[in-house]
């Protein structure tokens, strides 16, 4: 499901709610996140990438057991899943170079209140951005800049290690 949704890409939208059922939440920060830090510096949202933010997402919306059987639950359901990962896509795909960027920090701000300022959360989610841009195999210098101000805006590090842009 996650792999297809690229292709379903709607580039024409730029509202803060997008459907009846669902109101842009910490999911779309994360996500939008991960798409930006994907497609911003080179303009390409690799295969690998896709897969890397998928993996990432996925681990945030299965948090906690929902139905108390013990087993950890989604936060979302599948249709909900695909309605804000088609939101964030429509978002960013909707924005100017400088929109997106205002959206990345306002986003930024929004998980950092979700995870309650938790410090390790929060380097961990730094953790993530920098694999998922290193997923290509590849870390530009616009990726590095954004992940290092994320970092220092949160109090984190980012710990990019490459030999010329390679991880």
């Amino acid at each position: 499901m996650f792999l297809l949704i690229k292709h379903k890409f709607i580039y024409a939208v730029r509202l803060d709610y997008f459907s009846d059922n669902m109101k842009w939440g910490h999911f779309h920060d994360m996500n939008y996140m991960f798409i930006f830090i994907s497609n911003y510096g080179d303009g390409e949202t690799t295969d690998d990438e896709i897969e890397e933010l998928c993996m990432k997402l996925v681990s945030y919306t299965f948090e906690k057991d929902q139905d108390g059987d013990g087993v950890v639950d989604s936060s979302l359901t599948e249709d909900e899943n695909t309605e804000m990962i088609q939101e964030c896509w429509a978002k960013y795909g909707g924005l100017d170079s400088d929109g997106a960027a205002e959206q990345f920090f306002d986003s930024a701000r929004g998980v950092a209140e979700y995870f309650q300022w938790n410090h390790g959360r929060m380097q961990t989610f730094v953790n993530d951005m920098v694999d998922i841009a290193a997923a290509d195999g590849y870390i530009d210098a616009t990726e590095e800049v954004i992940i290092n101000n994320l970092a220092e805006v949160w109090g984190c590090t980012a710990n990019i290690s490459y030999n010329s842009g390679i991880p």
